[in-house]
This record gives C-alpha cells, sequence and structure tokens, in this order.
C-alpha cells in the first residue's frame, strides 16, 4: 500500500486522512507546499476507495461521479475508468478544470497531442500536457500514460530504486475479489527502462514543479506489474 509520509504531503490537510467518502467537488484541498495540486485528490480517493471493488458501493457510485465530470458523462461503472479517474481529479482544482476536454475519456488522448495522433489517428490528445523525457523531472503527480492504453499518475519509486510506482483507477490489486471488470484504486509498478516505449511521462505545461519536488518519495506498492488484461 502507498506510504504517507508527512514531509511529502502538507500534515494539516486532513482530507487526506479520511477514512470516509465526503463531497470533495465544494471543498478543494488547501495546497500544500512543493505538491501538484490535483494530486492530493487521487490519494484521498486511494485512501477512501482502495481495495473496495468498482461492482461495490461506495466506489461504484464514485465512479459514475468521475465520469459526470468528465466529457463522457454516459460512462458507468461497467466502462473503462482510468482517464476519468485522471480528469476528475484535474477538474477539483479551478485552474485545471476542463485541461483536456477529451471527447472519449481514452487512456493515450493523455498523450501530448503529435504523440496521440501516433498511437491513433483519431485522437486529439492533450494540448495543455508536455512530454517528460527524464525521469529525473518527474513528481507525483505526473501523468503516466501506457502504450496498451492505460493511464494513471506517478506516485513515487520502488525502494530497490528499479520501478516507479504509479496511482490510479481500473487497476488490479491481485486480492481478494479482484478479477476483469472487478478493478480499484490501488498502486502498481513499472520498470522505468519502459519509458518512451511501454509508457510516457507528461505534465500541464504550465506546472514547473521544484527541484525538491522531483525527489520521489520510496514506496511499495499494492499491486504487481499491469498490463492490458490488467486494467480492464
Amino acid at each position: 500500500m502507498l506510504e504517507l509520509k508527512k514531509e511529502h504531503y502538507n500534515p494539516g490537510a486532513k482530507y487526506l486522512f479520511k477514512g470516509v467518502c465526503e463531497n470533495v467537488e465544494e471543498e478543494e484541498p488547501k495546497k500544500s507546499d512543493g505538491t501538484a495540486p490535483w494530486y492530493p485528490y487521487a490519494i484521498k480517493e486511494l485512501k477512501d476507495f482502495g481495495g473496495i471493488r468498482q461492482t461495490e458501493s461506495p466506489l461504484k457510485e464514485k465512479i459514475y461521479t468521475y465520469f459526470d465530470k468528465s466529457s463522457y458523462p454516459a460512462g458507468t461503472n461497467e466502462t473503462f475508468w482510468c482517464a476519468a479517474f485522471v480528469n476528475w481529479c484535474f477538474s477539483q482544482v479551478s485552474e485545471y478544470k476542463n485541461t483536456n476536454p477529451i471527447k472519449n475519456e481514452a487512456a493515450l488522448d493523455w498523450l501530448p497531442p503529435t504523440l496521440a495522433k501516433e498511437k491513433r489517428s483519431n485522437l486529439d490528445g492533450w494540448q495543455d500536457g508536455e512530454l517528460i523525457t527524464n525521469i529525473e523531472d518527474a513528481f507525483p503527480g505526473t501523468v503516466i500514460v501506457f502504450s496498451y492504453s492505460h493511464v494513471a499518475f506517478l506516485a513515487g519509486i520502488s525502494k530497490n530504486g528499479e520501478n516507479l510506482i504509479y496511482l490510479g483507477g481500473n487497476q488490479s490489486d491481485g486480492k481478494k475479489g479482484d478479477g476483469k471488470g472487478k478493478r480499484t484504486i490501488c498502486t502498481n509498478p513499472v520498470s522505468k527502462k519502459g519509458l518512451g516505449t511501454k509508457f510516457w511521462l507528461i505534465k500541464p505545461k504550465n506546472y514547473m514543479p521544484s527541484d525538491e519536488e522531483k525527489i520521489l518519495p520510496k514506496l511499495s506498492s499494492d499491486g504487481e506489474e499491469l498490463n492490458y488484461e490488467k486494467s480492464r
């Protein structure tokens, strides 16, 4: 499970540590120094819903909310929801609301436009997105897009330094009840060697992380490395 340490997040931000779901659309978290403002929402969703299946309450109802805040309100808990999760987190922060008004909630649409169109000609891509080509420039909250069409947030690095750890929705944690169509919100690892081929890292063009923020926290993860089948 993702390890939360006070040096990584504002210890006064109580929304990170509550164990019940609240209507966070009406209350924007206090921005922590050195933390991407959309990322605490992903942390809160992990704490509130991690391990709950998309077919179970209260996560199944929350997935409808993710889609309601996206450009694909017809989505349900039976729809692939990784992109809606990412979009929802950004939408909780006024300056990033509608930062990527994609038409079909495709994970690959979180790639910058040129790269997105290389993968699928009918995609528009993230107009406000900028590719990060060096892992040393990444930070918690960086968008990570996988070649098999999955999207999540970078959370940290493994304790052995070989893998990146990412946090997202519609992911397998490999625990009881897990299976196709029964995914959850969790963290998973991916080998750093896959940058540029298996996955890409992207940030908003107008977000400039500090050097301190680029020091990725060392974390453990819930599940094993994912593939297409384990993100469906």
